[in-house]
């Protein structure tokens, strides 16, 4: 009996270490993780800091869509210098 409950602390104590690993986990399943990544990159490269919609065909919807592959192969670079919340 001591023996379960010993185990049982231990486990909540390595939990937060755990928890680290399962939100890059989910991070990666997302489908759409990209997508707010490059529309802030393109936001930053034209210089955009009001209010702007994205509609298809404007200027920043092309950027951010053409963007897709880089930040794809960099994104744990892009969560960092974008301050992605964990």
């Amino acid at each position: 009996m001591m023996a379960r409950k010993e185990q049982k602390q231990e486990q909540k104590q390595e939990a937060p270490e755990q928890e680290q690993g399962r939100e890059d986990q989910n991070m990666k399943k997302k489908k759409c993780g990209w997508w707010p990544f490059a529309v802030a990159e393109a936001r930053e490269r034209l210089g955009i800091t009001t209010f702007v919609p994205i509609k298809k065909g404007s200027e920043l919807y092309i950027l951010a869509r053409n963007l897709e592959g880089e930040i794809k192969n960099n994104m744990p670079k892009y969560t960092q210098k974008h301050g992605k919340k964990k």
